[in-house]
């Protein structure tokens, strides 16, 4: 017989699907070299059909070549045996590209993509494409060399600033008032990437540099920039009569600003309409004003700020401070229509200190180190919730105002009812809202559970902040009086939670978010900034041993 009837001859056809055939097919890649193995693959017939058939991970050979950097017989699968280029794998979603970029196989990637055009918007089971992968930071330096490295965290103060939205106000700050509709880097801050926080609002924002400047951008009417005038800035600017400060935080409302120092003084700034300066007779302040002096007889020991529309606040270690228009919202009697000074509300104060405040529009939400949510709004103050721990975050939105206070301005029946957002060091979100009143655990429509890192909510949704360092825009859907049928697959995944017991928030990933630590967005939801962890974070040079030579 000659040498060439010698060879093994396949017992398969061109329509093989044989998970063993596709075994022996990877094994072969896996253990030769590049040569070796697309040899032993043309001359020993192991299947008729290797481009297509798979293993019980659903794994093809091309999946495995691309993986190892086998170019020759991905040359060979592709070309000849009419690879499935774009198929994925059943184990993580997986095309053979991403296999090759997760893997590092640049060379294989670089091939896959000019030659075979292989799709770079294929997502894979966690919503990432190929290319999200190859600038995914894992941070694993870190882990493998100990102090030598700074894993990146919020409090690195080593971030990117990335901006997206209608920027119709400048607000974006990036030199023009041009729609952006995906996140963009804003050049301004690269070269020092010293921003820790960031706030945006309808008309303006202010970004936060780990040294405690703080520079604003955006429509500059009544001076809620903070740069002595009403004109608006394309580009952040730093405020000048800060610098000799070291503001800690910031907040906004939609025409004025306040500024929280680390030595607890706080600063206002802009439109004083409803008196949310709280300081008289000024209708305007173009530059940050001093709230808390001395004469003010008001605590110099501000733990924190927030800015609504209509109302600011600040509060102590055990003591709450609000001013502003009264509609019900600043935990006061009912005999005021305006707050001209900052006052104690008395329904707060107590044993139990002041952990976090959220101001929305319409109420304000308190909680306390007991793990007690109260909320004030309508003349009152209530208890939403009891025993609350380990929470991280709460975003509260919504509230009616009471109309009778200003019939020109405010609207009957308007506005959203109140919701709050509880965030937990676990990562898990709940919600509180009007019609349900007790806080619900929140499931995302994913197969996965995400861990919740950060999150800022608007009208319309919410933006999500991963621990892995990916975002999310979601949006809030309250659970069903009742629910029949069969459950879809993320309702399997989290049956164990009683689903038909939690409310949904419905997520689409935002793109070229990989580190990020820290969102914000405005009230209506048309413009967002999200803080990222800079790349060159964790490279740093390694220890050098000295050697010591002895005569």
């Amino acid at each position: 017989m000659p040498a060439s009837k010698k060879l093994q001859i396949a017992e398969c056809s061109t329509k093989c699907r044989s998970k063993q055939d596709a075994a022996k097919l990877i094994s072969v890649i896996c253990r030769s070299t590049d040569i070796e193995s697309l040899i032993y693959l043309i001359t020993k017939g192991i299947c008729n059909n290797p481009g297509k058939v798979t293993d019980a991970n659903g794994r093809s050979s091309l999946h495995l070549a691309a993986a190892v950097g086998k170019l020759k017989v991905i040359e060979w699968i592709v070309t000849v045996k009419n690879g499935q280029l774009n198929a994925k794998d059943l184990e993580s979603g997986y095309s053979a590209l991403h296999r090759a970029l997760f893997h590092g196989q640049v060379h294989v990637a670089k091939v896959l993509i000019s030659q075979y055009n292989a799709n770079i918007s294929l997502q894979d089971y966690d919503g990432l494409t190929p290319l999200d992968h190859l600038s995914f930071d894992r941070s694993t330096f870190p882990k493998n060399y100990g102090f030598h490295f700074v894993a990146p965290t919020n409090s690195c103060g080593k971030h990117d600033v990335y901006v997206w939205g209608a920027n119709s106000n400048y607000n974006l700050g990036l030199g023009h008032h041009t729609l952006k509709p995906s996140p963009d880097l804003n050049e301004f801050f690269r070269k020092d990437g010293m921003v820790k926080n960031a706030q945006i609002s309808k008309f303006h924002s202010a970004f936060v540099t780990d040294n405690g400047g703080v520079y604003t951008c955006g429509h500059g009417r009544g001076g809620r920039l903070g740069h002595g005038h009403s004109e608006s800035l394309l580009s952040p600017k730093q405020i000048k009569t800060l610098q000799e400060h070291v503001v800690i935080m910031v907040s906004l409302g939609i025409d004025h600003t306040l500024f929280l120092a680390k030595n607890g003084q706080i600063f206002v700034c802009g439109l004083n309409n409803y008196h949310q300066l709280g300081i008289k007779d000024k209708t305007e302040l173009t530059v940050p004003t001093l709230l808390n002096s001395a004469k003010s007889k008001l605590p110099t020991n501000a733990k924190g700020i927030a800015a609504s529309k209509f109302h600011s606040l600040f509060w102590t270690d055990d003591e709450l401070y609000t001013w502003g228009l009264h509609a019900g919202q600043l935990g006061h009697l009912n005999n005021e229509k305006s707050i001209f000074a900052p006052k104690l509300v008395s329904s707060i104060k107590g044993n139990q200190k002041i952990k976090q405040v959220s101001s929305a529009d319409g109420a304000i939400v308190v909680l306390l180190s007991n793990g007690d949510l109260m909320a004030i709004n309508d003349y009152q103050t209530r208890k939403l919730a009891s025993r609350l721990s380990a929470v991280i975050k709460i975003e509260a939105l919504g509230g009616h105002l009471d109309t009778a206070k200003c019939k020109n301005l405010l609207v009957e029946k308007g506005g959203q009812d109140l919701k709050v957002f509880v965030l937990n060091s676990i990562g898990r979100i709940s919600v509180w809202q009007e019609k349900a009143p007790n806080l619900t655990i929140c499931l995302f429509n994913m197969t996965r559970e995400l861990n919740v890192s950060d999150m800022a909510v608007h009208r319309n949704g919410l933006v999500i902040i991963t621990k892995e360092g990916s975002a999310y825009e979601g949006i809030h859907q309250p659970k069903k009086d009742s629910q029949s049928g069969k459950l879809d697959e993320a309702e399997r995944f989290f049956k164990f939670l009683e689903k038909d017991q939690c409310d949904a928030i419905k997520v689409k990933r935002i793109p070229f978010i990989h580190r990020g630590v820290k969102a914000s967005v405005d009230p209506k939801g048309n413009n967002f900034c999200i803080l990222q962890t800079q790349p060159k974070v964790d490279l740093h040079d390694l220890p050098q041993v000295e050697k010591r030579y002895t005569i």
